[in-house]
């Protein structure tokens, strides 16, 4: 499913809508070859069909880029 990006204040929440449980968000701070994704830390916040992660925005960080993954 795609990813929603929004922002408020500090913090930025990365949102996906889906009916199929235990996907995994993941992110990288730059796009190479081979890019180097992480499982995102953060508790994922279900309200029926929408999921959400809030994270900070870092100092320091300029480029973060997710995807979704399955197990």
């Amino acid at each position: 499913p795609p990813l929603r990006i929004s922002r408020a204040d500090t913090n930025y929440f990365v949102s996906w809508l889906t009916v199929e449980p235990g996907l995994i968000l993941q992110q990288a701070n730059a796009m190479g070859s081979p890019t180097s994704w992480a499982d995102v830390p953060d508790v994922v916040s279900t309200n029926g069909l929408t999921n959400v992660v809030q994270q900070a925005i870092l100092s320091g960080v300029s480029n973060r880029y997710y995807r979704l993954r399955r197990p």
